[in-house]
């Protein structure tokens, strides 16, 4: 036996070796990071879902038990009085709101903070006896909800670490009377977000902050945060739960991530990704938390031990051993052949044998004429004599070799760089359904270096596609009503105000929520409450344009996006669907529903906020009003 001939034998066998290798850890990672993205968009779900609860209980709390006039009466008079007529006033409305303020302990909601104008701090009802202090220093959400007379929600770092809060302005006659503010603070929020989604949650706040904002006695608490040098947190506690991660485990984890994490904070963007523990895996994921201006004040970082993670990576090592091992026999075999024969037909028998065994398309291609050297059964789709015809011919049945825009020639990549390609066709199957496809292909040098033979194989990745469309129309659905969510709906309001300002059009967006909803869910339950929702997005579909998109801000709000529809003729739309829902919108339990709806029309320099918000001030006009009615912003 030739050592040229066994020496052949074994680069082939290392050939299929790596090209099994490099397949099996490519679908491992495929997987792997389909599945982590899947388990972030639902932790973000949670999130949200658990953010826009406490939203909703904190606008029913400030609806039934804050914005009545004798709280605005006091506090308006607070703003203009001396010290000793304050306290008098801090003292009533103390008294006032204690009642109220132990039920909403009992919900998680941990504080009512009233502002007086100057942004001083007039009735903490959590510490009554601190008051006076200027927060627009530390507090910049609250300089917002002032500045711009109205409601602003979000995350941010105050006295207390971080917090979600929920301020609103009080007005008394068209003047503001001051703010107050409600919040639940990380831990308790965390408690509701771990009922839906489990694991481990840390707050990781920003170093900075921390000095700026935070009571020294609540800093001296807080300790380097092992995942990022820039942060601190709270020291982690042992639990001793089977399923709970220790402190050493998650300092492992840290340690293992360090450098991933500092990245993405450094880009301030969300992260998903696992971490080896012995003999188990951890999902992390890091989301940042923004204040209302956009800006991260600090992360969520989220960690679990995750048994679908470590089935995949012992399923990838098994794998990938067995490919080992096949390719230990498959060169084990070649020898022995080589030893029984030393014809080239032996080889090239096992040679087809090994790509015949591939689970995918393989084929290997003259560099210059594209004719198709090797393929192997999956790639010959039946057709006899496969090596005497094209490889664009075989596979799109066209007479020119592929290039344009829609199909990229991977051979003419190839060419060009040196190196591996990767581009992605359209096929059509024997059957007539379209696949998408990845077509990976590698150069073959001959002895004076050039490229004279290309190797191509096909991997399906239909399903794939089709799943990453699904988790985007999930994250852009409201899951209930099957309408734009709000992110969908703030995505195409930027689109639309852009388009409007570049080319003059008019633009105009409705604001409507349903009357007394919350009495149709007290009095007949949440599920005669989602079906009202339901037959209104119904009714809705069948009244706008196609060109008119249908978003739910959160509850019972929904927002109407009006392209072309200027100042007027967003009044006829709202008059129209006002008739329809009073006509048509009947529930068997809950009887006649109305609605009221408040409308604003495109100016120059609109920012979607501002739209937003004044179509929201208008459907506060109309509920003020006595509902079942259209106002219009100001225009």
């Amino acid at each position: 036996m030739k050592r040229s001939g066994l020496l052949v034998g074994i680069l082939f066998v290392l050939l299929l070796e790596l090209m099994a290798l490099a397949s099996i850890r490519y679908l491992y990672q495929d997987r792997r990071d389909a599945y982590l993205r899947s388990g972030y968009s639902e932790m973000e779900r949670s999130y949200r879902s658990v953010l826009e609860t406490y939203e909703l209980f904190s606008r029913a709390v400030f609806n039934e038990t804050i914005n009545k006039p004798a709280v605005i009466n006091l506090l308006y008079q607070a703003a203009s009085s001396d010290r000793q007529k304050q306290a008098l006033l801090r003292h009533q409305l103390h008294t006032m709101m204690q009642p109220s303020y132990q039920g909403l302990l009992q919900n998680h909601l941990n504080q009512i903070h009233f502002h007086l104008p100057d942004l001083s701090s007039f009735l903490r009802m959590h510490r009554p006896a601190v008051f006076g202090d200027n927060l627009a220093p530390v507090r910049p959400a609250l300089v917002v909800a002032n500045k711009r007379r109205a409601y602003v929600s979000g995350f941010e770092v105050g006295r207390h670490e971080g917090g979600f809060r929920f301020i609103f302005p009080l007005f008394r006659g068209g003047e503001l009377a001051g703010t107050v503010e409600t919040s639940i603070s990380f831990d308790s929020f965390i408690t509701q977000l771990r009922r839906r989604f489990a694991g481990e949650y840390m707050l990781l706040i920003k170093s900075d902050l921390t000095t700026q904002r935070l009571f020294s006695n609540v800093q001296s608490r807080l300790v380097p945060s092992p995942f990022s040098s820039h942060f601190l947190q709270a020291p982690i506690q042992e639990n001793f739960h089977a399923d709970h991660l220790s402190s050493a485990e998650i300092h492992t984890v840290a340690s293992a991530i360090k450098p991933e994490i500092e990245q993405a904070q450094l880009a301030k963007r969300p992260i998903a990704l696992s971490a080896p523990l012995q003999n188990s895996s951890v999902s992390v994921y890091l989301m940042p938390l923004t204040n209302i201006e956009g800006t991260p004040e600090a992360f969520l970082v989220q960690l679990n031990r995750d048994a679908n993670l470590q089935s995949l990576k012992e399923g990838y090592v098994i794998a990938a051993w067995s490919a080992s091992l096949v390719a230990l026999l498959g060169g084990v075999f070649i020898v022995s052949l080589y030893k029984r024969t030393r014809e080239m037909s032996g080889l090239n028998r096992l040679f087809h044998q090994a790509i015949d065994a591939l689970p995918y398309p393989f084929h290997i291609i003259d560099a210059k004429t594209y004719q198709i050297k090797v393929a192997n059964r999956q790639a010959a789709h039946g057709v006899e004599k496969v090596e005497e015809m094209t490889c664009h011919a075989l596979s799109h049945g066209c007479a020119q070799p592929c290039g344009s825009s829609e199909h990229p020639c991977p051979i003419q990549m190839v060419m060009e760089t040196g190196t591996a390609a990767v581009v992605e066709h359209k096929h059509t199957a024997t059957n007539g359904e379209e696949r998408i496809v990845e077509v990976h292909g590698y150069p073959i040098h001959d002895e004076q270096g050039g490229i004279s033979r290309c190797i191509e194989y096909v991997i399906d990745i239909t399903e794939r596609r089709l799943m990453e469309q699904q988790l985007q129309r999930l994250a852009e659905t409201d899951p209930l009503t099957g309408t734009a969510n709000r992110r969908r709906f703030y995505d195409m309001l930027a689109i639309e105000i852009d388009r409007a300002s570049r080319h003059d059009r008019q633009l105009s967006v409705l604001m409507l929520d349903l009357d007394h909803f919350k009495e149709i869910n007290d009095n007949n339950g949440h599920d005669v409450g989602d079906r009202v929702l339901a037959r209104l997005v119904e009714l809705l579909g069948s009244l706008l344009r196609t060109s008119d998109l249908l978003g739910r801000s959160g509850g019972d709000e929904f927002l109407i996006l009006a392209p072309e529809t200027g100042f007027d003729e967003a009044g006829i739309l709202a008059q129209k669907l006002l008739v329809a829902i009073r006509e048509k919108l009947h529930d068997p339990k809950a009887g006649l529903v109305t609605v009221s709806m408040g409308g604003a029309s495109f100016k120059a320099g609109d920012t979607p906020d501002e739209l937003v918000k004044r179509a929201d001030l208008a459907l506060y006009r109309a509920k003020q009003q006595g509902r079942d009615r259209f106002e219009a912003g100001e225009q």
